[in-house]
């Protein structure tokens, strides 16, 4: 039984070709890694668009910026608790950025529900500060992700300058 490498499975998924559920053997007997669904965007982004909807930046944006978003927008009454949009945070010496997820690929059915649920993904745009905020269309990344990766378009100082990583070396 041979496990995942991060290496033999690609860092991003698009929403054409998701990733299988995690766990699933693919036809080389290696078990899909957990793909979480969502954006990299700058954190400056993320703390200019508390600024701008709290009128201060907290000290941690996960609760006190997304949840209390989240709330105020209304969407925990209508979603479960669980499906706000989740930060983790990159450690990139190219990039202050973080990785802003909503799904995983748990089950066919997550993978289809988030691909499929448009109003869900403009809600989670809406507490992220869309429309100056993450514009673009969410896309698959591994889980176990550190660094942006390579050919990744990252908006660089919250939203204004697109520019692509290329490969350092």
């Amino acid at each position: 039984m041979q496990s995942a490498s991060r290496n033999q499975f690609p860092p991003i998924r698009t929403a054409i070709e998701p990733p299988a559920p995690a766990g699933h053997r693919d036809a080389r007997g290696l078990r899909t890694p957990f793909y979480v669904y969502g954006w990299i965007v700058p954190y400056r982004q993320l703390t200019d668009a508390a600024r701008e909807t709290l009128g201060k930046i907290p000290g941690f944006l996960q609760g006190p910026f997304v949840c209390e978003r989240w709330m105020q927008l209304g969407y925990d009454k209508k979603y479960k608790p669980w499906e706000r949009p989740q930060l983790r945070p990159l450690y990139d010496e190219r990039t202050a950025g973080v990785l802003v997820y909503t799904w995983t690929n748990d089950s066919a059915h997550d993978i289809d529900s988030a691909t499929s649920n448009l109003e869900f993904i403009e809600d989670c745009r809406t507490t992220l500060g869309h429309p100056q905020g993450v514009q673009r269309d969410p896309v698959w990344f591994l889980l176990d992700l550190k660094t942006v990766p390579d050919g990744y378009e990252y908006e660089f100082e919250g939203y204004r300058t697109p520019l692509m990583l290329r490969s350092l070396c």
